[in-house]
């Protein structure tokens, strides 16, 4: 553009000059001015061009996004009920007050399953899955032949699931992580630890075990409840859930809590109200830490305009109230990301994770 107008400029003087001395001012003046139309008529022609390229994309792009147009339906690979199912049914009620559309919530007892049939969905923004980084757990331990990474499109980063509590039957003998670890190794082999096999809870215990140098019996308890209901009821020596329902069984003086595990180790203060075995176990000298959001996920191959889609319709939620309340009451935090985002995310969840399982020797890719 500054080419151009340089050199009509340049036309204009030199019109000009031929004037001012008289011969052959006329022809030049008349061809500088057919020039300049010529310049000024191709610059309309482009405009409008670009502007009919413009229209014509923006009508594709609408044609291409427009979603939805029928119920969706959102798989969970979690017994509902537990920890992950309420995490997502806070997602999905709230989003579907603003989606335009029906949002049914599909429960799997089987994770395997659950995941199975999200992959193998149809790629047609109807078909969701959600669920955390225990599904990267499990396939790092080989619990799952299911990378998430690879075999799934990544929609949307969702809350941060917030910390978990470390609970015990209310009438163990000790009532924070320092008298448990003294009390572990002072009884080899007698604590165990309830674990879901190749989940984020086994990656917990094991990095605790390796911080603490304690060996712990691990024990299968597949979800949330069953972990809860075996320490409630002294089969299990201790294990790590959502803090809703650490305060529920705590308030039922069902369990109760001795530390809190974290992303970063910083204790919350409506939390550690609650008293100093409410604190992190990083605060309690324990260097084991976890932290997760919510991922929803599409089959491989859904279009990308339709996962920018969807994940456009999710960030409303983050306004909604009850989403909100219900968050703050698992001690979760509200969050959106975008789809670029989320993917990084998950990614570098990923990389955590093996080097995680790397160093506690359960990494089997």
């Amino acid at each position: 553009m500054r080419k151009k107008i340089s050199i009509l400029a340049a036309a204009i003087m030199t019109a000009a000059s031929l004037a001012a001395c008289g011969g052959g001012a006329s022809n030049s003046t008349t061809a500088a001015k057919t020039e300049a139309a010529k310049t000024e008529a191709a610059k309309g022609d482009t405009a409008k061009t670009e502007a009919a390229k413009t229209d014509a994309a923006s009508e594709a792009g609408s044609a291409a996004t427009d979603w939805p147009k029928s119920a969706i339906t959102m798989n969970v690979p979690a017994k509902a009920g537990g920890g992950t199912d309420l995490q997502v049914r806070y997602i999905t009620t709230a989003w579907q007050k603003t989606v335009g559309a029906s949002v049914a919530v599909v429960n799997f007892d089987n994770a395997q399953v659950g995941m199975e049939t999200g992959r193998t969905a149809a790629a047609d923004g109807y078909n969701l899955l959600a669920n955390h980084s225990g599904c990267l757990c499990q396939y790092q331990t080989g619990a799952s032949d299911i990378n998430p990474v690879e075999e799934y499109e990544v929609v949307a980063a969702m809350q941060y699931m917030g910390d978990q509590a470390i609970i015990v039957a209310p009438d163990a003998p000790y009532n924070n992580m320092t008298e448990f670890i003294e009390y572990a190794k002072a009884h080899p082999g007698e604590v165990s630890c309830a674990i879901a096999n190749g989940n984020s809870s086994h990656f917990i215990w094991g990095q605790i075990a390796k911080a603490t140098g304690v060996e712990f019996k691990m024990v299968e308890a597949a979800n949330e409840t069953d972990k809860l209901t075996n320490v409630a009821g002294g089969f299990i020596s201790a294990g790590n859930v959502t803090y809703q329902n650490a305060v529920q069984y705590v308030e039922g003086g069902k369990v109760k809590v001795i530390g809190m595990i974290s992303r970063d180790g910083t204790d919350v203060e409506e939390v550690v109200a609650r008293g100093d075995n409410w604190k992190t176990l990083q605060s309690q000298g324990v260097d084991a830490s976890w932290g997760s959001n919510v991922y929803i996920f599409a089959p491989k191959g859904t279009d990308a305009a339709t996962l920018e889609a969807i994940n456009a319709s999710l960030k409303p939620v983050l306004d909604d109230p009850d989403f909100i309340k219900g968050c703050e009451a698992m001690g979760a935090t509200p969050e959106w990301h975008s789809v670029e985002e989320s993917r990084k995310m998950l990614e570098e969840e990923q990389k955590i994770i093996v080097d995680v399982a790397t160093s506690l020797g359960i990494n089997v890719r």
